[in-house]
């Protein structure tokens, strides 16, 4: 082209590797993109070690919730009882800590408990509420019932919540905190 004197063809091919050219630095922005998106993948998995964690495989949907237990550079090994699943990283997902809450809440069973604790009377049942309500493990919270009566001491109230949770020992939980903000539970 050059010792032909053919500017068009040169100017033609010059132009051709420029859009190849612009294929390439956009197709290494997208590479570079993908390696930075699996490397946070793996350091979030690194610092869930021992852990629970949900993964959803990106192929069938399923998701598994576990302990993990090992690492390595392809696998990751979940632990749920005494049952162990060994998943290829590069096929799973990690669920953040809103959406697998949100996979229990839909997955899971749930058990219902009521518990009627005294309060002082300018205690805010709202608060009280709300409060259990944030409790990891709690599914839901409700007031069921604002009591005043004769069995109970002037200047008082008992609060009646209805809860519920994935896991039982989060009854515990919520009576410390019931407790812990001085209440007296029936």
């Amino acid at each position: 082209m050059i010792q032909r004197e053919d500017e068009d063809a040169f100017v033609e091919a010059m132009s051709s590797a420029a859009k190849h050219l612009d294929d390439l630095e956009a197709a290494l922005g997208r590479s570079d993109k993908a390696i930075s998106a699996l490397t946070e993948e793996i350091n979030i998995l690194k610092k869930s070690l021992g852990k629970e964690v949900g993964l959803r495989h990106i192929y069938s949907g399923k998701v598994h919730v576990g302990i993990l237990e090992d690492l390595s550079a392809d696998f990751v090994t979940l632990k749920k009882d005494k049952k162990e699943i060994r998943l290829k990283i590069s096929n799973v997902e990690i669920l953040n800590p809103y959406q697998l809450i949100k996979w229990k809440n839909n997955n899971y069973p749930q058990k219902s408990y009521d518990v009627s604790v005294i309060f002082p009377d300018y205690s805010d049942p709202e608060i009280i509420c709300a409060s259990i309500k944030s409790l990891d493990g709690v599914v839901e919270a409700r007031i069921r019932d604002l009591y005043h009566g004769s069995q109970i001491e002037s200047g008082k109230v008992s609060i009646t919540l209805s809860y519920k949770v994935i896991y039982p020992e989060i009854r515990n939980d919520v009576e410390k905190l019931l407790e812990g903000f001085g209440g007296v539970i029936r």
